[in-house]
């Protein structure tokens, strides 16, 4: 949660900091922006129960029995970015995935160390953009998904593309973690890679 807040922060200290002076010379309008930077939040099929490594164990098997044999595919929840440029074109939908996604619930039962899994790095790769698109299609027509969009300057979102490329460029999808800092290229869970 840190991470989505301090990424949250920089994205916005980004975009007052980077029309400071057209703040000066024109007042700058919403409406003309139009670039665009959504972050979508998708649950678990069930609550995560933290209480204790039983207690998660036992809610992650829920949601990974859940996952198994219906069409929900992340028994952890997830979070997914939308990056969207009508002038350049750009249309992504991105996030960060574990490759095997019942890989979590197994190391919690063979260690046993609960919430700790949030700190083990795992195997990682990145969404499939179409797959992610058509998820995000079907839960807002059934109303299972959170989401929050942010109108962006062409300097925010030429930064924020940019991190994207770099992050594709050196493949950093590939290391799984909630404490892998993508800042420092040591890879993402899906809240710090969004």
């Amino acid at each position: 949660m840190k991470k989505i807040i301090y990424i949250l922060t920089f994205m916005l200290n980004a975009k007052v900091g980077s029309s400071k002076s057209t703040i000066k010379k024109k007042k700058m309008d919403v409406d003309e922006l139009t670039d665009e930077l959504t972050i979508y939040i998708i649950p678990p099929p069930y609550p995560l129960n933290f209480r204790s490594p039983g207690s998660l164990a036992k809610s992650l098997w829920k949601n990974a029995i859940v996952c198994m044999f219906r069409k929900y595919k992340h028994p952890m929840g997830h979070l997914v970015v939308h990056l969207a440029s009508k002038e350049k074109g750009h249309d992504i939908y991105t996030g960060s995935i574990m490759k095997n996604k019942f890989h979590a619930f197994f190391t919690i039962i063979r260690t046993g160390m609960g919430y700790g899994t949030m700190l083990h790095s795992f195997k990682g790769k990145e969404d499939d953009e179409k797959k992610v698109y058509k998820e995000i299609e079907e839960r807002k027509a059934k109303g299972n998904i959170t989401f929050v969009k942010f109108k962006l300057d062409s300097s925010t979102y030429n930064k924020l593309y940019n991190f994207y490329q770099d992050c594709k460029d050196i493949e950093l999808h590939k290391n799984y973690g909630a404490a892998l800092d993508p800042l420092k290229g040591e890879g993402a869970g899906c809240s710090s890679y969004g």
